[in-house]
């Protein structure tokens, strides 16, 4: 960067607080911290209550005692304006609250019991000893990553939204609550270490006949989860609003699904 262009840089900022009337030497260091906030990170990021602290601790700083008794008013505004948005727009949340809480109940009541049901489910509890350790691992390593996205989940809440929706956190949880009685297999796999991929490789090739003697089982249930959600949507929370994107499972997702459903299915849902 040339002088020249440092100095447009410096006036822009002292154009853009005029209401502050910054000297050289703030705008210099207003400049620098704006450079240092927009350090691009693929990896880390700040929530906006961070930003706002950030840019606080800054000014507090930089600016003297008037101009930073002004900052501090319009700061004040900036962050009640952000309350009331977070407060109002948390309304919205108590349908999908309603939503999860009965797709929960379904889940445990209407889809989950004729699994225990079926003979193929005794053929996971009544494996070979040598294949027992393998279930009982990858099962202990789903209960670790169902327990460490609950804890990022309300980690992130608090974290963007302090307590000022505490409609979305119970949604949220409530979606959670899913994959201890459903597993998300799919999910589970995409954060799997190397040796837990290998483990669930191996027992996917194990059971891979399971999916074939009992396709029409499989679909019988995915045909009857399909048409409850179809009619909880319409009742709670209607068709979506403008462009959105519909994923499709592949053919060996579907069956590495069925598959997942069996071996980590837990009576007890992992304590949930």
């Amino acid at each position: 960067m040339t002088s020249e262009e440092y100095k447009w840089h410096i006036n822009l900022v002292k154009s853009r607080y005029s209401k502050f009337k910054l000297t050289v030497e703030q705008a210099e260091k207003v400049y620098q911290f704006e450079q240092e906030k927009n350090l691009r990170s693929d990896e880390y990021f700040l929530s906006l209550w961070e930003e706002c602290d950030y840019t606080l601790d800054n000014f507090q700083n930089i600016l003297d005692k008037n101009q930073f008794a002004k900052f501090l008013k319009e700061h004040e505004d900036y962050i009640k304006a952000q309350e009331e948005f977070l407060i109002k727009s948390d309304k919205e949340q108590i349908n999908f609250i309603k939503y999860y809480n009965e797709l929960n109940k379904y889940y445990e009541s209407k889809y989950v019991p004729p699994f225990y049901k079926e003979r193929f489910l005794m053929q996971i509890v009544s494996l070979p000893s040598q294949y027992k350790p393998k279930v009982q691992f990858l099962k202990q390593e789903y209960q670790a990553f169902l327990d460490s996205q609950k804890v990022g989940l309300i980690s992130s809440h608090y974290r963007h939204n302090r307590l000022y929706k505490p409609n979305e956190l119970k949604a949220a949880l409530l979606r959670h609550r899913l994959d201890y009685i459903v597993p998300n297999f799919q999910y589970f796999k995409s954060k799997m270490d190397a040796p837990t991929k290998v483990t669930a490789q191996f027992i996917l090739d194990i059971f891979q006949y399971l999916v074939i003697e009992n396709e029409s089982f499989f679909k019988k249930k995915e045909k009857e989860l399909n048409s409850f959600l179809d009619k909880i949507q319409a009742k709670y929370i209607g068709k979506p609003k403008g462009w959105h994107v519909t994923t499709k499972e592949t053919e060996q997702e579907i069956s590495e699904n069925r598959v997942m459903q069996v071996v980590l299915m837990d009576i007890n849902k992992y304590g949930c």
